[in-house]
């Protein structure tokens, strides 16, 4: 096998070389001896192709390099010839000069891949083991972002579900003024600053406190707010004044502060009274002669409820016990016959006022009665009106006087 060029020797040996990796040699092999020959062979071709020798050589044949035997006769024949061939090119003689090609730009075969060591200009990063056998594909571009994976130096975090979709704004920032909402739960007791409060809904420092209030277990003393008065000046929550004032249930007995006499010693402003009146109802005395209560159905006043319109209305009934000053007077209508007279009477049998006028020759008769009588409690008075005109009369109502009866509690 006879080669005229380097560049057709160089092909030669990447053929060569190619029927080798197909075989994959493992180390120790003899095929992967070849392929350590193949790559020697490989930069001398690469040297040849860049000499350019002056004077002609003289072609000397090397002694033959023994090697093993190899496993594959052809690969080694064909390598055995190629080493051969190199030889012979590298001294062989050649032109000094005017036939050889010495402009680079010149010779053919520049856009063969005559150098499997070296990427092409067209080539990608995986036709090579210089970037691990990753493609270019797997390496980012200059002009990269990574916009899909993080936030960009402007964008606020509601940008990002990184921060559960809350927006920056909804953090308690560092500085500034802001508004937060909702119950905070502080696991220590947070730092105020040490300027004062000056409005109501400001937080209050202890410093300050301490400063302004009196501590839980200062005295008053202790402090100017109550005129620099000491806590025992002050009267305490349940004092009494038993020394110097009566009681609300004592008595003016109980003192000298009236000259040592009872309360009930005294006329009262509150007093037991009561007034009512026979309205202009008709009521006859039927029987010449006979006592009749008279019903008084109409009250004027009555203090402590001691007459009642409906039920016996012709009573007044004592509910305090004391000296009572009872007055009461009885109309008649015009009769000249006999006398009229008007009585007091208690609880029905006892007599203690009574007054008796003659008949008036014209015109109606009224007759006054009056008496200061002792009452106990439910004991009652009554208003008694009697004639002598022989037949029955009836009252006389010319106004709440005509017929009335008042009593008043004087005292014990």
């Amino acid at each position: 096998m006879t080669l005229d060029s380097v560049p057709e020797l160089a092909r030669r040996i990447l053929h060569l070389e190619m029927e080798l990796k197909r075989v994959k040699p493992s180390a120790g092999t003899d095929n992967a001896a070849l392929l350590k020959r193949m790559s020697a062979l490989e930069g001398v071709v690469a040297r040849l192709s860049k000499a350019t020798p002056t004077k002609p050589q003289v072609y000397t044949p090397k002694p033959a390099v023994r090697v093993p035997k190899p496993t594959d006769n052809s690969l080694a024949l064909k390598l055995a010839a190629l080493e051969r061939e190199v030889e012979r090119l590298r001294v062989k003689e050649r032109p000094a000069g005017g036939s050889g090609v010495t402009d680079h730009g010149a010779l053919t075969g520049l856009s063969d891949n005559d150098h499997p060591q070296y990427l092409l200009t067209t080539g990608k990063a995986a036709d090579s083991d210089k970037l691990d056998g990753i493609d270019s594909t797997g390496f980012a571009t200059a002009g990269h972002d990574h916009d899909s994976d993080y936030l960009g130096i402007t964008a606020k975090a509601s940008d990002s579900d990184k921060l559960d979709n809350i927006d920056s704004t909804g953090f308690v920032q560092t500085s500034g003024n802001q508004t937060v909402g909702g119950i905070k739960t502080f696991t220590s007791i947070p730092a105020l600053p040490a300027t004062n409060p000056t409005t109501a809904n400001q937080a209050v420092r202890k410093g300050f406190a301490d400063a302004t209030y009196l501590g839980i277990s200062a005295k008053a003393a202790d402090s100017d707010k109550l005129d620099g008065l000491d806590s025992t000046a002050f009267a305490t929550a349940g004092h009494d004044h038993d020394t110097d004032y009566l009681g609300i249930s004592a008595k003016a007995a109980d003192s000298d502060k009236l000259d040592g006499l009872d309360s009930t010693d005294f006329v009262r402003d509150i007093a037991y009274k009561v007034s009512a009146y026979r309205n202009n109802t008709t009521f006859t005395l039927t029987t010449s002669g006979t006592l009749y209560a008279i019903p008084l159905n109409a009250e004027e006043f009555d203090s402590h409820s001691q007459h009642d319109n409906s039920t016996n209305p012709e009573r007044f009934t004592c509910v305090k016990a004391g000296t009572y000053l009872v007055t009461g007077q009885v109309s008649f209508t015009a009769n000249a016959t006999g006398n009229r007279d008007a009585l007091l009477r208690v609880n029905g049998t006892n007599y203690v006022g009574q007054n008796r006028y003659a008949a008036m020759a014209s015109g109606s008769t009224s007759v006054p009665a009056f008496a200061m009588v002792e009452l106990a409690v439910g004991d009652y008075v009554e208003l008694i009106g009697r004639q002598y005109s022989g037949g029955s009369l009836t009252l006389y109502y010319a106004n709440e006087l005509s017929n009335h009866m008042r009593m008043v509690r004087l005292g014990s």
